[in-house]
């Protein structure tokens, strides 16, 4: 695996999410109908803060060819409001004017009693449930989605709590956020992760050790005198 893009929006003022820099990265794309004002990187939290969106749709695309429609992305679902239904992290978004209408995207449910994360599929604008797993989100979950050809998988702290064979949507080489909430919904994101699998390495990568949590590699010390 490499790191293609990065980000633990970091900033000294509040800041519109199409005006920060990524720690590595690019940069982003946003649609939002309008509502840029309501996804800004919050100094006082280093989030990224999407707040009582009128609209339902738009999102952000991190603007780092991955070089492969095989890739990793990850965030951390730093808090979100009670009853919130919200979308954090997207894979498989193609490159030219940003809609939001074409990606594969983890959602989740934080409604009582019909808690779920999930998986969806956005084609043309068209909304496609895949699937879900009831699981109840929780703040400072660390939410993976793994794309592969003919497997889409996502991981909740490390440990794999869905998987679809849906393969509609290949040959899209970026990833980001699309949001798709409920009026008043309140999503706080952190660190942004986007990795290439053609670039090297397996699945099997120390990187991402059992707690979800995002850990340097390390390399063995060279034994002098063998």
């Amino acid at each position: 695996m490499a790191t293609k893009a990065q980000d633990t929006f970091t900033e000294g003022s509040d800041t519109d999410l199409i005006d920060h820099t990524p720690d590595t990265g690019t940069g982003y794309t946003t649609d939002l109908g309008g509502f840029e004002e309501d996804m800004l990187v919050e100094a006082a939290t280093d989030q990224l803060a999407a707040h009582s969106l009128i609209v339902v749709g738009g999102g952000a695309r991190e603007d780092t060819d991955i070089g492969d429609d095989d890739m990793d992305v990850s965030f951390t679902l730093a808090s979100f409001g009670v009853n919130t239904r919200g979308s954090i992290v997207s894979g498989r978004i193609p490159s030219g004017t940003f809609d939001g209408d074409n990606a594969y995207t983890v959602v989740f449910d934080a409604d009582s009693g019909n808690e779920f994360y999930g998986l969806q599929k956005r084609v043309a604008g068209t909304n496609t449930d895949l699937g879900n797993a009831s699981v109840i989100p929780l703040a400072n979950d660390v939410v993976k989605l793994e794309i592969r050809a003919g497997t889409k998988k996502i991981f909740i702290g490390g440990v794999e709590k869905f998987s679809s064979t849906d393969d509609s949507l290949t040959g899209n080489n970026f990833a980001g956020y699309v949001v798709v909430v409920r009026n008043e919904a309140i999503v706080d994101l952190d660190d942004f992760l986007s990795e290439s699998v053609a670039a090297g390495g397996d699945d099997t990568d120390p990187y991402w050790i059992a707690s979800g949590e995002q850990q340097p590699r390390f390399d063995p010390p060279e034994i002098i005198g063998y």
